[in-house]
């Protein structure tokens, strides 16, 4: 079914997976800044409804100062309290006809200030991402696999191009519908 409205829309992306309540999962980023290239191990703990907790082991010393948990709480009304729709259309990419939302913020502290999501209608899947921030724009991509009989990322390329920045996120061992406590998800 086809949205007609920007609410129908994000409501559709909430019902993927609908069985799948919690996840664990390990995380492997290939990042590359300029010509140095680095490898970070995480942890990713995702619960619904949207509350993801991500916890970097050993990172570079320079990417210390930026923390190594990092936690979000929300649900997915938050998209439609946060961001007001100027286009829900659809957009030839790659051959195929995807839906394609762009948004704005609603409100100046919520970041970014612009998105484009770009939407496979037949399985509600995000194919590609836009974000669009004052100081640069950044770029995803997603790839999603079959673990058991749900369709999660398996890879998702993201690039800076203002910063010549990029890196590959790798997913494996997913352990599906493990009980995670509330307190995984609190900032401590």
């Amino acid at each position: 079914m086809v949205p007609t409205t920007f609410e129908e829309g994000v409501k559709n992306l909430t019902n993927v997976n609908a069985s799948l309540q919690a996840f664990q999962v390990e995380q492997i980023v290939e990042l590359r800044i300029l010509f140095l290239r680095y490898r970070l191990f995480t942890t990713v703990y995702a619960a619904r409804p949207a509350r993801y907790r991500v916890v970097v082991h050993d990172p570079p010393w320079f990417l210390r100062q930026f923390g190594t948990v990092f936690a979000q709480v929300g649900k997915p009304e938050d998209v439609l309290l946060q961001f007001v729709p100027r286009r829900v259309e659809w957009r030839e990419e790659g051959g195929r006809r995807l839906l394609y939302l762009n948004v704005d913020r609603r409100f100046s502290e919520v970041n970014p200030p612009s998105v484009e999501v770009f939407i496979d209608p037949d399985r509600w899947l995000v194919e590609k991402m836009v974000l669009h921030y004052e100081w640069g724009d950044v770029l995803s991509e997603y790839r999603y696999g079959l673990v058991a009989a749900y369709l999660l990322p398996s890879v998702i390329s993201v690039r800076v191009p203002g910063y010549l920045a990029e890196a590959v996120l790798l997913y494996r061992n997913y352990q599906l519908n493990v009980p995670l406590p509330d307190s995984l998800f609190e900032n401590h």
